[in-house]
């Protein structure tokens, strides 16, 4: 982002920043592309969080698997908010190793 760039240098105020930043969020092109919010078990502080980051400016929400039982999870919230979520069904390195052989089929096939 130029503006960060430039308050970073100096070339721009913190105040500048901020209105650039409002700019952004105002045309609705802040994502926010990494979360785990299916780990989160309370389903109101799950709302309150995704509530405030929609009412904050975010237009999307990015949630990330990380092993196959996550997939049904963040499939669901997808499904709950089908408008502003985007489901990345994935494993990280981490749990590659308890893979089932049935998903690296399927990734191979997709793949």
């Amino acid at each position: 982002m130029e503006s960060l760039e430039n308050y970073k240098s100096g070339i721009i105020s913190k105040t500048e920043l901020k209105k650039e930043l409002k700019k952004c969020s105002n045309s609705g092109k802040l994502v926010d592309s990494h979360t785990h919010l299916h780990v989160i078990k309370d389903e109101q502080l799950l709302e309150r969080i995704i509530d405030s980051s929609l009412k904050s400016g975010i237009s999307h929400i990015c949630e990330n698997a990380t092993k196959e039982e996550n997939f049904d999870t963040v499939i669901n919230l997808r499904n709950q908010f089908p408008k502003n979520m985007i489901a990345g069904i994935g494993i990280h390195p981490y749990y590659f190793e308890s893979t089932s052989s049935d998903y690296i089929e399927v990734k191979n096939t997709c793949f």
